[in-house]
């Protein structure tokens, strides 16, 4: 009940600084800062097959990664393979929802830490394999190829259910035409879980 209670607070806390923050977004005085808003507008994708740690455990996973960025709202996919050359998918995850850049962290680079919320929350079995993975690790669903479910209510591999967790303390560096999100830690549904490092291999800009 303790625990409840304080993720209302502040999930109510997040969503309210979103729609405040991304009224004022455009107007925002952005001097001193490495990035803002508008510099992240557009897509950004991986440049052939990923193999990156994309947490703070070290474990190298390979995939392909695509992110579009507008003013206030973002979304995400994450298409998850068997093997090394990316030839052999498994599942795609993809979330989308509002954001607010937060406080610079130049002792990182060209970095700002990030709140992402996750209106929207999908997982596609893209094979027989993967289905296999989402049947054991997204509850007792039915998966079969090609099928897409809103995983948002419910604990899915990575993600804690909705009710536990409305989104992200994120870090986001833009450097150039190059992107890349933090090295995800074990929560990071509380600002005590936001990342402290961004992750190696960024995504690059495909359109503005």
């Amino acid at each position: 009940m303790r625990r409840s209670r304080k993720l209302s607070i502040l999930t109510t806390s997040i969503v309210l600084g979103l729609v405040c923050g991304s009224a004022v977004a455009q107007e925002a005085d952005t001097s001193g800062l490495p990035f803002a808003e508008q510099d992240l507008v557009g897509t950004f994708a991986t440049v052939g097959c990923d193999n990156v740690a994309l947490g703070e455990d070290g474990q190298i996973s390979n995939i392909r990664r695509y992110y579009n960025w507008d003013l206030t709202n973002y979304s995400v996919s994450y298409t998850w393979f068997a093997d090394e050359a990316c030839a052999e998918p498994l599942f795609t995850f993809f979330f989308a929802g509002p954001y607010r850049l937060g406080a610079p962290r130049p002792e990182l680079g060209p970095v700002r830490e990030a709140q992402i919320v996750f209106d929207t929350v999908t997982m596609t079995a893209e094979s027989d394999a993967g289905a296999a993975v989402l049947r054991e690790g997204c509850g007792s669903h039915p998966w079969s190829t090609s099928m897409t479910r809103d995983v948002g209510p419910h604990a899915c591999l990575i993600k804690a259910p909705r009710a536990d967790c409305i989104g992200d303390f994120e870090l986001l560096m833009l450097d150039g035409d190059r992107l890349a999100p933090g090295v995800r830690t074990l929560d990071m549904c509380t600002p005590d879980g936001r990342p402290s490092a961004v992750q190696a291999v960024p995504a690059i800009r495909v359109t503005r």
